[in-house]
C-alpha cells in the first residue's frame, strides 16, 4: 500500500514538472530572454544528465550498461565504446580519419567520459576542457595536447586528474605519440605555476619544482590552457608551442590541484586499469609489497600556508595529538573524521561538520563527535592529571585546566585511506581490537574450560555471548579482574588498563618503579566479599618522576606533598610495574 502511494506521488511530481517544464519554454520562445530555449534539462538520473549536458545521442545507454560498475570504470568503458562506434561507422563508409576528426571524437569521449566522473552535475566537462588539438613535436610526430580553463576546477583534483588520464587513454586507441616537451616549454609551465600561486590564487597545493619537473618530463599528453589572466610571465615568453604569455589558469589547476595532488590516488587507478603511469612512483613513493616495515615519517604539508588566526591543534605525528583509531560511527562518512565531544568542547573550535585540514590521509576532513573513542586527559593547575569522561565534566573543570596532554582519538574509516591509495598507519591499541583477541580464545575453550571461566565470573547458565560480555563488563570496571582474565586467557590487558609505556625508555620505567616500590597504601573492606581490595597508593611528591607519570598518562592527584594514584588506576600501575602482590592487598585467601 505505501509503495502505491509513493508510486502515485511521485507519478505526480513528474507529471507537474513535465507541465511547468513546458510552459517555461512557451515563455523563451516570446524572446525577451537571451536565448530561445530552457537551459537545465530534465534528467532522471547519471545517464540522461550526462547527455543531455555533453552527449552523444544515446549514450544514456551506454552508461546504464555499467551502472553496477564503478564511475571510473564506466567513464573509462563508455569513452572507449564512443571511440569506436565512430572508428566502425568511418570503416562501413570507407572513409579516412584525418586530423580534425580525430580531435572531435576524442574531445566528445573525454567530454563525456569527464561528465560521466563527475555525475553530470557539473560545467567542467562544458567549460572546464577548451578544446583539443592533435599537434606535432619538434621531431614530426603527432601528440594530443588538451586545453583546460578555469572552470575545471569545479571538477575537484580526482576527476581533473583522472580526465588527463583518460585523455591519455584516449591517445593510446589511436596510436598517438606521446608529447615530447621541451626544456623550455617545461621552465615556462613551472613559472607560470609560480607565478599563479603567488599572484593570483593560493593553490590546495603547491608542488615543488621537483615533483613539477617530473610530471611534465613524464606527461604522454599535453597540458595547455586558454589565457584566464592579464599577468603575463616575466622571464619564459615566446615559447614555441604556446600559443600566449599571459597565466594558462586551468593548466596550473590540473598540473597542481589534479595530478600533484591526486598522484597517489591516480596510480592506483592507472594500475588498476592497466595504463603505464609508473612514473608517478617518483613523487608518491609508493610502498613495495614484501618490503621491510618501515617508519611511518611525519607529514608537515598540512602545516603549510596557515591562515592567520587559525588554531593548530598538533603539530605532525605529535604525542598528544589526535590518536588514530579505525572505524566509523552512524555520522562519519566520506571524509567525515570522528572526534570527542570532550575534544570539541575543550578546543572551542571544531563543531559538526567544522572543515580541518589533517596529516593524513588526504587534505582534509569535517568532524563529527563520537563519545565512544578514547577522550582527551588534561592536566589541572593543582597537578592533578584527570581523564575527561563528559562534556559536564569537562565544563566544570575547564578553567582549571593547566594542559591538555592528550586531546583523545581521530575516528578515521578504513575506506578514506583505500580512497586516497594511502598505506595503513599503525593505530592505538583499543577495545575493537581486545574484544575480537577475546572472543577467539573464548570460541577455543572446551566445555571444561568454559565451566572453569564461569566459575571466575561466579555466574552459571551463561551462554558464550553472555560470558563474552560479561568479562567485557568487568573488565570495563575492574582492573584487578582484567589482570586476572588476561593471565587466564592469555590475552593482552583491556586498553583502559594499558598506559602508554611506549613513552618511557628503559631508564625511566626503572626510575618510576624504584619510586612506585616504596608506595603507602589504604585499602577498604568489603564486608560482602569478606575481602581488602587497595583503595589508593601514595608516595613523595617528585617533579622528575611525577612527569613520567603525565607521559604515560596515568591520572592521579597532588596532596599535602604528595602523589597519589586512586582505585583501578593504583592496581594497574603496581601490576604493569610487577609490583603488586595479591598476598600483601587482596586477603580473600586468608
Amino acid at each position: 500500500m505505501e509503495n502505491k502511494n509513493f508510486e502515485e506521488i511521485e507519478k505526480k511530481i513528474n507529471d507537474e514538472t513535465i507541465k511547468i517544464y513546458q510552459l517555461c519554454e512557451d515563455a523563451k520562445k516570446i524572446g525577451v530572454d537571451p536565448s530561445e530555449f530552457v537551459e537545465v534539462k530534465i534528467a532522471p538520473d547519471l545517464a540522461s544528465r550526462v547527455e543531455k549536458l555533453v552527449g552523444p545521442e544515446g549514450v544514456a545507454e551506454k552508461i546504464k550498461k555499467y551502472e553496477k560498475e564503478n564511475r571510473v570504470k564506466a567513464a573509462f568503458q563508455v569513452a572507449k565504446e564512443i571511440v569506436e562506434d565512430f572508428v566502425k561507422a568511418k570503416k562501413l563508409n570507407k572513409e579516412k580519419l584525418d586530423d580534425a576528426e580525430l580531435e572531435k571524437i576524442i574531445e566528445q569521449a573525454l567530454r563525456t567520459g569527464t561528465a560521466i566522473l563527475t555525475e553530470g552535475i557539473l560545467v567542467a566537462p562544458t567549460e572546464g576542457i577548451s578544446k583539443v588539438e592533435i599537434r606535432k613535436n619538434f621531431d614530426g610526430t603527432k601528440f594530443l595536447a588538451v586545453s583546460y580553463a578555469g572552470p575545471i576546477r569545479a571538477a575537484g583534483g580526482t576527476s581533473v586528474a583522472l580526465s588527463v588520464l583518460l585523455a591519455d587513454f584516449l591517445r593510446r586507441m589511436f596510436d598517438i605519440a606521446e608529447y615530447r616537451i621541451t626544456e623550455s616549454q617545461k621552465a615556462r609551465c613551472i613559472e607560470e605555476v609560480n607565478i599563479y600561486h603567488a599572484r593570483v590564487a593560493r593553490l590546495q597545493y603547491k608542488p615543488t619544482e621537483e615533483e613539477l619537473d617530473i610530471i611534465l618530463t613524464h606527461l604522454p599528453v599535453m597540458i595547455d590552457g586558454e589565457p584566464t589572466e592579464e599577468i603575463e610571465v616575466d622571464v619564459h615568453k615566446n615559447i614555441p608551442g604556446i600559443s600566449t604569455n599571459r597565466i594558462r589558469g586551468g593548466m596550473c589547476l590540473v598540473l597542481c590541484e589534479g595530478i600533484a595532488q591526486k598522484s597517489s590516488k591516480l596510480h592506483a587507478v592507472s594500475q588498476k586499469l592497466n595504463i603505464d603511469w609508473n612514473w608517478l612512483e617518483k613523487i608518491i613513493k609508493v610502498p613495495k609489497e614484501k618490503k621491510e616495515k618501515e617508519d611511518v615519517k611525519a607529514n608537515e604539508k598540512y602545516l603549510d600556508e596557515v591562515i592567520a588566526g587559525r588554531p593548530i591543534f598538533s603539530h605532525p605525528s605529535a604525542f598528544g595529538g589526535f590518536r588514530l583509531r579505525y572505524g566509523r560511527s552512524r555520522i562519519t562518512g566520506i571524509a567525515a573524521k570522528g572526534i570527542h565531544p570532550v575534544a570539541m568542547t575543550l578546543l572551542e573550535f571544531p563543531a559538526i561538520g567544522t572543515q580541518l585540514k589533517i596529516e593524513r590521509p588526504g587534505k582534509g576532513c569535517i568532524v563529527t563527535p563520537c563519545d565512544t573513542i578514547e577522550p582527551p586527559i588534561v592536566k589541572l593547575k593543582n597537578g592533578d592529571v584527570v581523564r575527561l569522561e563528559s562534556i559536564e565534566q569537562a565544563i566544570k573543570l575547564k578553567d582549571e585546566i593547566q594542559k591538555i596532554l592528550f586531546i583523545g582519538d581521530i575516528l578515521i574509516t578504513y575506506g578514506d585511506f583505500l580512497k586516497n591509495n594511502h598505506p595503513l598507519l599503525p593505530a592505538g591499541y583499543c577495545e575493537e581490537w581486545w574484544i575480537q583477541e577475546l572472543k577467539r580464545e573464548i570460541l577455543k575453550k572446551d566445555e571444561t574450560e568454559i565451566e572453569e571461566i564461569k566459575k571466575v565470573l561466579n555466574k552459571q547458565n551463561l551462554t558464550v555471548t553472555e560470558i563474552i560480555n560479561e568479562i567485557k563488563t568487568n573488565c570495563e570496571k575492574d582492573s584487578e579482574f582484567s589482570f586476572k582474565i588476561s593471565r587466564k586467557l592469555n590475552i593482552p590487558l583491556h586498553p583502559k588498563w594499558t598506559f602508554f609505556w611506549n613513552n618511557l625508555n628503559a631508564n625511566e620505567i626503572k626510575t618510576l618503579f624504584s619510586w612506585l616500590k616504596n608506595y603507602e597504601a589504604k585499602y577498604e573492606i568489603d564486608i560482602s566479599q569478606i575481602s581488602i581490595k587497595l583503595k589508593e597508593i601514595s608516595v613523595y611528591y617528585d617533579e622528575s618522576k611525577k612527569i613520567l607519570l603525565e607521559k604515560i598518562l596515568l591520572p592521579h592527584e597532588v596532596r599535602d606533598g604528595k602523589v597519589v594514584i586512586k582505585d583501578n588506576y593504583a592496581i594497574a600501575t603496581l601490576e604493569s610495574l610487577g609490583i603488586y602482590r595479591k598476598e600483601e592487598i587482596n586477603k580473600k585467601e586468608e
